[in-house]
């Protein structure tokens, strides 16, 4: 941060034909009488204007309303001398650089103390000392002040306050801050079910299309790196055209004799790329793996920057300079161009075609083709898990014992046999000094489909086992809400928001978790294409019952269609309520006999759970009971609920970023449990449950901890 200043000069210049620039001076702490001299003398000085915040000069009026200087303001507030000066250094340090008129300063200036007045209340005394003292509890409070606000513009006066802690790094809580919005519904309470961020976040709608997109790119494109690997010369028609073949002898039956004038003699390479140029199935297959198997032997090259050249590829720019099967030779282009997800050049340049086969060679090689495929997987990851782009970007690819990072096992997490369930993954999030990073825990079972992605993506896309899992090139990364392609983001990954407009890009602060990702995730293991995928999901999630009001996003949809179709379907599935709702059952005459006591209920059968959570063969999570059929739920139970319900709250307020990876799906499921149990007991439920929440919020009853986990 700069050095602290008894005043600034901020300049702005009006666009139009007014050539007069403008200068505003904030005085911090009251001028003396030299700088009030210096002040009055640069008043005068032509072709500008001038204008003072924080302190009253001799030629304004006396009327004339001035706002207090920043650091006097702040030891009036009883704020330390140090502390006050730190505040008024973050100041100067968000204006650095930028251009701001007299009135947007005034406006920016006056919403930073009412935040410093804010501070002085929430504290109770003034106790800061540091600027991490300013930590996410305040802000959620300060939050809540402004939505209780009756202003219009309470947003943006909330907004600005909030830019000046955000545009300094270590008071930014690792971009946390920069994502806190305030609530849309400022006129009605403030649900407890809701997440404080849930406003910001995209619909379901276009969730599940950014989902869908994700998934059909990744199986395709780490597909294309799985078959260079694997692909052999025993893998091919015994015609084919291996190296070492003469691909000038005469096709079967025809002799090399001498031709007459004008004539052609026709070569058996010629009538093999015939066929296969004729054969939009196996005949293209074909064509695509000479590419490859040519590659891998050398017969194509790349000289530095150019174009691919020899092989199949000089063969079939041969037939187009020849003026041989032209136009099947351009179909052939034009399509494995368009199932590829690239443009086709003309001129019968094909070179992006085995852009898509090849590994990078570092890690950080520019290579948008390939960093997509890391792109998708990091958007599921973030998607599914609740984790934000910097702890995604920061987990690394060996664990503590110097194997992969995939390998870490949960020690909680583990079957009957002993055996782990979950991987035990993490990043980082950076926090302000002296507390440096904080570790946040990614937890991904074993069996899930996105396991078996990341296992994908270290064997067949990794380089580099030193550095972080997810490898991408620098510039890649700083194009990420477009997937490192601007002018083709919309073509290759078209989302369509509620009002039916395409998005341009995306925003990952905006993603939410979606509950039903892990039914899709699970329909991936065993597919044989995307007809496949489509087909199983419709039987899953009883297509025939979609929406059709959701139809306009299929109809305007044509990359990965059958995906986008069993993905929008999920929205209206059964299944997704099924998912939140209360498992147990409700007993209104009291406990048991014979049932085991845990704290949010009675548990029929702790060995034989319908979750599939297990510790040493006994179920001990009681986290996961509501969600449980084996449970029973009485009127005992219920302040225990509305406990833990406070409880989960407490954890949002802790970390919203990564609280709807883990707590929110409980927590809901709590809340459907006390709601069943209204209408289950219509004569005194609705009171046996506000008793129950008074208990709760009294201290009546106590819980243990809860066990933070990322667990999905």
């Amino acid at each position: 941060m700069p050095l602290f200043k008894n005043y600034i000069d901020i300049h702005f210049t009006r666009g139009g034909g007014n050539i007069k620039s403008e200068v505003t001076r904030i005085f911090f702490t009251s001028p003396t009488s030299a700088e009030i001299a210096d002040t009055e003398a640069l008043r005068m000085q032509p072709d500008q204007t001038l204008a003072v915040l924080g302190a009253r000069m001799p030629y304004m009026y006396g009327s004339s309303r001035v706002s207090p200087a920043l650091y006097d303001f702040c030891l009036s507030k009883d704020f330390s001398e140090d502390f006050s000066k730190i505040l008024v250094r973050l100041f100067m340090f968000a204006l650095q650089g930028r251009s701001y008129s007299k009135s947007s300063l005034s406006t920016l200036l006056s919403n930073y103390q009412k935040l410093i007045r804010f501070l002085v209340d929430y504290v109770q005394q003034p106790s800061c000392t540091e600027l991490s003292d300013v930590d996410k509890d305040f802000w959620l409070a300060f939050a809540c002040f402004f939505e209780k606000s009756g202003s219009k513009k309470k947003a943006d006066h909330f907004g600005q306050a909030k830019t000046i802690f955000a545009r300094y790094q270590p008071t930014a809580l690792g971009g946390w801050l920069a994502q806190l919005r305030l609530s849309r519904n400022n006129d009605e309470p403030a649900p407890e079910h809701n997440s404080e961020l849930a406003d910001a976040g995209y619909s379901n709608a276009v969730m599940y299309q950014i989902i869908a997109l994700c998934l059909e790119a990744f199986q395709r494109r780490i597909g294309y790196l799985k078959r260079y690997e694997t692909l052999t010369e025993s893998d091919m028609p015994s015609d084919w055209l291996y190296p070492g073949r003469d691909n000038q002898k005469p096709a079967h039956g025809i002799k090399r004799t001498r031709l007459e004038k004008g004539e052609v003699q026709e070569t058996e390479s010629f009538i093999l790329l015939s066929q296969w140029l004729n054969d939009e199935d196996l005949g293209y297959q074909t064509l695509i793996d000479h590419f490859i198997l040519h590659h891998k032997s050398g017969l194509i090259i790349r000289s530095s920057g150019g174009p691919y050249t020899g092989g199949i590829q000089g063969s079939l720019k041969g037939l187009l300079s020849s003026k041989k099967l032209v136009p099947q030779v351009m179909k052939f282009f034009k399509i494995t161009a368009r199932s590829h997800g690239f443009q086709y050049q003309s001129g019968g340049r094909n070179g992006s075609l085995l852009d898509h086969y090849l590994k990078k060679k570092t890690a950080t090689e520019q290579n948008v083709i390939i960093d997509q495929i890391g792109w998708c997987l990091a958007n599921l990851l973030m998607i599914q898990t609740g984790i934000n782009k910097e702890v995604a970007m920061s987990m690394p690819s060996i664990g503590e014992d110097g194997r992969s990072i995939l390998l870490r096992k949960d020690p909680i997490f583990v079957a009957a046999d002993g055996e782990g369930t979950d991987a035990a993954l993490w990043g980082y999030k950076e926090r302000s000094k002296p507390r440096g990073r904080k570790v946040i825990p990614i937890q991904i079972p074993l069996s899930s489909p996105l396991y078996k992605m990341l296992l994908d993506y270290e064997r067949y896309v990794k380089v580099d086992q030193t550095g972080p899992f997810l490898e991408f090139g620098k510039s890649f990364v700083n194009g990420w809400s477009t997937a490192g392609r601007k002018k083709l983001f919309t073509t290759l990954y078209p989302i369509y928001d509620d009002n039916g407009n395409m998005l341009n890009s995306i925003e990952t602060p905006r993603f939410r978790k979606v509950f039903a990702t892990r039914q899709l995730l699970d329909r991936i293991a065993g597919i044989k294409d995307a007809n496949d995928l489509a087909e199983k999901i419709r039987d899953d999630l009883n297509h025939e019952r979609l929406d059709t009001t959701l139809n306009h996003y299929l109809l305007k949809t044509h990359v990965g269609r059958s995906v986008i179709d069993i993905a929008i379907a999920t929205i209206t599935s059964e299944k997704l309520a099924e998912a939140l709702c209360f498992k147990g059952k409700i007993a209104l005459t009291g406990g048991t006999p014979g049932k085991r006591k845990v704290f949010l209920c009675e548990c029929d059968d702790p060995t034989n759970p319908s979750h599939d959570a297990y510790v040493a063969g006994e179920c001990k999570h009681y986290d996961l009971c509501l969600g449980c059929e084996r449970s029973t739920l009485t009127a005992y139970h219920l302040p225990y609920i509305c406990l833990r319900i406070l409880q989960y709250e407490d954890m949002r307020k802790r970390d919203p970023a990564i609280w709807s990876a883990t707590f929110e799906d409980r927590w809901m499921i709590a809340h459907n449990a006390l709601d069943q149990y209204i209408l289950k007991d219509q004569k005194n439920g609705q009171h046996l449950v506000d008793e129950a929440w008074s208990a709760a919020r009294d201290g009546r009853v106590s819980l243990p901890p809860i066990i933070n986990s990322n667990r999905m």
